[in-house]
């Protein structure tokens, strides 16, 4: 754990930082107001629509951890289990909500998306107390909403931890994020019994380190395999066998786990701010090396398909730059929906020299050697093993991604347009 404040002090800090920092993201009132009408005016078609369901309100909004500026509202609908067991729910409520603007989603279970100057969501699911029972992954939010509601002391950290992770960079599962997702940072808080207290365990953590809020003593064999690829193991407190960190990679768990660390020996209110992703103040903080900025224009379609394959075309990027000897010292992209992404590469300011040496098989492989020397007319011993040296193709990381947005296919593939900026 990095060496910080003492803990009387840090808790003095902290409070002090709560009492600013909380009333800037408590959501307006009036946004709660509105869901509930809306949850009212949807319950009134399934009513007339002779459906056994009822409405709720899901999401952060239902749990009172949502932050202020969130527009997403997410509404469940959940149909009587023994009823509709066997239906087709989604063609159901399809039909019920004909009246409104609505926009069918193709999912494991088709839901709805209403039209407004806000996103909301109408998912149908299930009616279920017991997991097991579940037909659908979905079917089990409304429990996941109850949990977290008999832990309403912790809303104000579940905001903070939100807060702190979206100015991390850090925050959202989708597959192009690869970052916490709300509800694992509700898990997480629970657990840990507070904000600060999340912090201090992230510094402890092991690699593949399970957390489990009901504490039930599992190891890695009670999950599917495929679903333990992340860093930690966070177990969902509804359904045992389920990893809710599935989707956090690495890279976003070890960018949390620095943050944490920074505020730990150092707690301020910037750690909750959001900074723009600007280009310009990137290339002044690296002036002594050299910085190459790209401009990707996105593809059409679905969010999480489009994210995806922009974290691609910077992942060919930086395997194609590895491929060719340049040292990444930094990188880091950035993608609002409806705007070009932004990215950027951080390189030593000296090229690479014009030739780089490639060692062969071992001096005893006298086969293998003479073809090594048929291919190569110089070439030289070194620790046991026939070498060369050979003239690079590139020499400044620019040119060779200048070159690849040119040329590479697979790249070319992955956005409208990719263009140096």
């Amino acid at each position: 754990m990095p060496k910080s404040f003492k803990s009387p002090v840090l808790k003095e800090i902290l409070m002090d930082l709560k009492k600013e920092i909380l009333p800037k993201l408590e959501p307006d009132k009036e946004q709660v107001k509105r869901a509930q009408k809306l949850v009212k005016e949807i319950q009134k078609l399934i009513d007339d629509a002779q459906i056994q369901a009822e409405v709720m309100l899901g999401g952060s909004l239902a749990k009172g951890t949502n932050l202020k500026g969130d527009h997403d509202i997410d509404i469940f609908v959940r149909f009587d289990y023994e009823r509709y067991k066997d239906k087709d729910i989604s063609e159901l409520l399809e039909q019920a909500l004909s009246p409104l603007a609505i926009e069918r989603v193709h999912g494991s279970r088709d839901y709805f998306h209403l039209k407004q100057d806000v996103n909301v969501e109408i998912v149908p699911v299930l009616k279920v107390d017991d997991p097991a029972k579940a037909k659908n992954v979905t079917d089990m939010s409304p429990l996941h909403v109850a949990w977290v509601q008999k832990h309403k002391r912790y809303a104000g950290d579940i905001r903070l931890a939100k807060q702190f992770c979206k100015a991390a960079r850090v925050y959202g599962a989708e597959s192009y994020i690869g970052g916490f997702s709300g509800h694992v940072l509700d898990i997480l808080v629970i657990t840990y019994k507070g904000f600060e207290n999340l912090l201090k365990a992230s510094q402890k953590w092991k690699d593949k380190e399970i957390i489990d809020p009901l504490k039930r003593n599992l190891t890695l064999e009670d999950f599917n395999k495929s679903k333990t690829d992340s860093p930690i193991i966070v177990v969902d407190p509804i359904l045992a066998d389920r990893n809710a960190a599935a989707a956090l990679t690495k890279e976003k768990y070890e960018m949390f786990r620095e943050a944490a660390a920074k505020f730990l020996k150092k707690p301020t209110k910037s750690a909750f701010i959001i900074k723009p992703f600007d280009l310009e103040k990137i290339k002044k903080k690296y002036k002594t090396k050299k910085v190459v900025c790209l401009e990707i224009e996105p593809l059409e379609g679905k969010t999480d398909v489009v994210g995806a394959k922009i974290m691609k075309a910077i992942k060919i990027l930086r395997n194609q730059l590895k491929f060719h000897d340049f040292e990444i010292l930094n990188y880091g992209w950035n993608w609002k929906e409806g705007e070009p992404a932004k990215a950027f590469f951080v390189f030593p300011a000296k090229n690479l020299e014009p030739v780089s040496k490639r060692c062969g098989p071992p001096l005893e492989e006298t086969e293998r050697v003479a073809n090594f020397k048929k291919k190569h007319k110089q070439t030289f011993e070194e620790n046991g093993r026939i070498c060369t040296y050979v003239k690079r193709a590139f020499t400044d990381p620019k040119k060779l991604i200048s070159h690849l947005i040119k040329t590479d296919d697979l790249l070319k593939s992955k956005a409208k347009r990719i263009k140096l900026c």
